[in-house]
């Protein structure tokens, strides 16, 4: 892998096949709780919209702690369900079995981020309908009920 200075090496997982990539990078087909790399491998892990899919989060953010160099950063994205609008939503709609995905709430992904070693973290809430984010360490209970969408970053911790 070529690691000149300032050049973005951008990887996409996905265990369904391979799609373009907008950022140029390389595509690896993989399970998400099974990436393919070496411990400490990368300065920013991006995780967006995997989450709500599996029925093991910790699974996920443990593994994407694990590719993440010592002070790198770790961004997981994901459905609310802590969300009125989302609850509401579910309640009006019939749902398959095929449909059903994990929402997870933000403290169930920031707990998983704390065991994998993950500190500092901050929550960030995207709200629909209104055009409106959040960010904050310590989100209330008004701003995790109006977030439909969440994402939460960690850094990894240098005392592993």
């Amino acid at each position: 892998m070529d690691r000149a200075p300032g050049r973005k090496i951008c990887y996409r997982i996905d265990s369904n096949g391979i799609n373009h990539l907008a950022c140029q990078g390389r595509a690896v087909v993989a399970k998400p709780e099974h990436l393919p790399f070496r411990d400490c491998t990368f300065d920013f892990v991006l995780c967006i919209g995997v989450v709500q899919y599996l029925n093991r989060a910790d699974e996920l953010v443990k593994e994407l702690a694990r590719v993440a160099k010592r002070g790198g950063l770790v961004i997981v994205s994901s459905a609310n369900k802590e969300a009125i609008a989302r609850r509401i939503y579910n309640q009006l709609r019939h749902r398959s079995q095929t449909e059903q995905i994990a929402a997870y709430s933000v403290y169930e992904i920031a707990d998983c981020f704390r065991h994998a070693q993950l500190r500092n973290l901050e929550f960030m809430g995207l709200h629909y309908p209104v055009p409106l984010s959040t960010v904050s360490k310590h989100p209330t209970s008004l701003i995790r009920n109006l977030a439909v969408w969440f994402a939460l970053k960690g850094e990894k911790s240098y005392e592993l």
